[in-house]
């Protein structure tokens, strides 16, 4: 049995649309309801639904990674009472060199939020 392009777009804005939070076997029943003559392929179905529902997961847990990094990134230039990013770096980088055990640590921590930052874009 083969699938056809429209099976294909139509699969894909299932996966896409509400059913986002239903299970797997919830998300094959509704494709096969509306298109009943890919029954016959359900085990593939639940495989796609699968790999589908990991990217999403994956995806998510990349947006809130950044996010956070994001935050932290923040945070840190407010601690630093700079006015952007490369302000807090100067003024940390400074403070660091005099011997500011914070402001070396602080450092640290807003490279390794920009790292995640450039992994995740």
């Amino acid at each position: 049995m083969t699938v056809n392009k429209t099976d294909i777009v139509r699969i894909k804005e299932l996966l896409e649309s509400s059913l986002f939070r239903d299970s797997i076997q919830n998300k094959v029943r509704r494709i096969i309801k509306e298109m009943p003559h890919l029954n016959l392929m359900a085990d593939a179905l639940a495989e796609v639904a699968k790999v589908h529902a990991e990217h999403k997961r994956r995806e998510i847990a990349e947006l809130a990674a950044d996010a956070k990094a994001r935050h932290q990134i923040a945070e840190i230039i407010n601690e630093a009472e700079a006015f952007n990013l490369r302000d807090a770096l100067d003024k940390l980088g400074h403070r660091a060199s005099k011997g500011d055990g914070r402001a070396l640590e602080l450092l640290h921590k807003v490279w390794d939020a920009i790292a995640v930052v450039q992994v995740v874009d």
